[in-house]
Formats: structure tokens, sequence, C-alpha cells
């Protein structure tokens, strides 16, 4: 049964944020036990966890349907299979309070840094 979330939600992007950036290949991905420790973490101090990935968004020119039909499945296992807890699997950006991803402009990854930014934002309401 899934934990219902009391705080805030938190985006994590998964390919070069909480794995290696594997360009496609992403079956060969290997997750960063770092960021599986962290996540799982959060999760269980009750914030709502949401991966979102752009898997198979650029190999089928951003077709949502097709994309998820050919990659949602795996992605999903893969997480599982890896041991990340989450509420949510997104491929696309869905709303969300905090968002991790290595692409973001001032990303930083260290899991330690990462865990005690999101404690210092969780309260505030400036999201």
């Amino acid at each position: 049964m899934r934990r219902i979330s009391t705080k805030k939600t938190i985006c994590f992007d998964i390919d070069g944020t909480i794995c290696e950036q594997t360009r496609g290949e992403y079956e060969f991905a290997r997750p960063f036990p770092e960021a599986k420790k962290i996540v799982n973490k959060l999760y269980e101090e009750g914030f709502k966890i949401i991966f979102f990935t752009a898997r198979y968004m650029g190999r089928y020119n951003g077709d949502r349907e097709k994309t998820y039909q050919m990659g949602y499945q795996m992605t999903y296992r893969q997480l599982k299979k890896w041991g990340f807890k989450f509420h949510e699997l997104h491929l696309g950006k869905p709303p969300h309070h905090i968002m991790v991803d290595d692409k973001a402009l001032f990303f930083n990854p260290s899991w330690t840094k990462i865990y005690r930014e999101i404690k210092k934002k969780e309260n505030l309401d400036i999201y």
C-alpha cells in the first residue's frame, strides 16, 4: 500500500540525476547509491516523491502516447528493481514544489547538500 504524503511534492529527474547518464541506453543505467538513500529517506519522512523523465520523448518526437507505450513499464520496473520508493512516475514534467534535475542551472550532485536544501525549504511557503 502506498503511503499518503502530507508534505511537499519533490520531483526527481532520472537519467544523470539518480542514475548514470547513458545517452539513450537506459537499460544499462546504474543507480547512484547515495541518491537512493536520500530519496527513500525523504519518502519515509512523508514527502510525495515523483520521478520524471524525458526518456523516449526524443525518439518519438514528443508523442506522449507512444513514449508511454515504449518506456513507462521498463522505467517503472527499473526504479523498483533499484529499490527506490516513490509515489508516481511521469514521462514528462509533473506539478511539483521542488525539482531535482541534472539539467537545472544550479544542480549540485552532492546528495547530502540536496537533502539539506530540501529540509531548509520544507516549511517555507515560497514554492
